[in-house]
């Protein structure tokens, strides 16, 4: 091998190990972890039950992150017009989260997600399941309690499901509202 193309290759090598070093460092984020309640709205009957779940973030800007989230019931009821079973529900998707400036203390903001969910009932003798995707928006205030660690006080998000599940045919919307902890990570913006 030339000189030449040894030099092309050793400048090549170290340009493009500074221009990964740069594209990928550590962005900011952060990690929710939260539980509550969940309420599908419907006549006459009512599914409920208590959730837990999570999130990540990754910060586009100060104001703007994207990211996804997960939860799943801890215990959950379908209570129809004469009887109580148990149920299952798992929700999943991706958010975009907009919030205000930074503050001292109350940070409050303003999320829009894509989901998909699937719920199963647990009858006397069988099991019937389904599933939906649908869109959603909720509103939070985040409390700071240190420099990279705050307490979400309360999330409270409405979802439309998009289309009519078999087994909870007269859904309207899913209502959560959950409270948990959220940890910045990473280099500041």
């Amino acid at each position: 091998m030339s000189i030449v193309r040894k030099s092309f290759l050793i400048l090549g090598s170290i340009l493009m190990s500074a221009l990964c070093q740069a594209q990928f460092s550590i962005p900011s984020m952060d990690v929710k972890l939260y539980g509550g309640a969940s309420l599908v709205e419907m006549p006459n009957v009512d599914f409920e039950g208590i959730i837990m779940g999570g999130e990540i973030n990754v910060h586009i800007n100060e104001n703007i992150a994207v990211g996804g989230f997960y939860s799943r019931d801890f215990e959950m009821s379908f209570l129809g017009e004469f009887t109580e079973y148990d149920g299952d529900q798992l929700m999943y998707g991706v958010q975009v989260r907009l919030s205000t400036d930074r503050s001292h203390k109350i940070r409050p903001y303003l999320n829009l997600n894509y989901y998909k969910s699937e719920f199963v009932i647990d009858y006397i003798d069988f099991r019937t399941a389904g599933e939906t995707t649908g869109y959603g928006a909720g509103l939070g205030i985040l409390v700071r309690l240190t420099n990279k660690l705050y307490l979400n006080a309360i999330d409270l998000s409405i979802k439309k499901p998009s289309k009519d599940l078999f087994l909870l045919p007269d859904a309207t919307y899913i209502i959560q509202a959950h409270a948990g902890v959220s940890y910045n990570f990473g280099r500041k913006r």
